[in-house]
């Protein structure tokens, strides 16, 4: 499934990309998928593949969801190699 127009807009309008002021001719395409369990009809996985360009520069974000476990304990951890400043490491993309 593409999400439609107004979905990206209004996500392009909350500014998830940080502090990166991206134009909304800068998505070249957006993909949502959902796995769902045949039995259960519940989702056991989910992707959203989105796909940008600016400046003659192209970058490709997926992010994997997987669902397990429906009616027990949640716990949610964030990996001790994230880091608060996204630029700590150089500037994504340069070589």
């Amino acid at each position: 499934m593409s999400p439609s127009a107004e979905t990206i807009e209004s996500l392009m309008d909350r500014r998830q990309a940080g502090d990166m002021d991206l134009n909304r001719g800068s998505l070249e395409n957006a993909t949502a998928r959902l796995w769902l369990d045949p039995d259960t009809n519940r989702p056991v996985k989910s992707e959203l593949e989105i796909k940008i360009s600016q400046r003659g520069a192209t970058a490709t974000a997926t992010l994997t969801v997987q669902y397990s476990e429906y009616g027990g304990p949640t716990a949610i951890s964030i990996p001790p190699d994230v880091y608060d400043d996204p630029y700590e490491l150089g500037c994504p993309g340069a070589g």
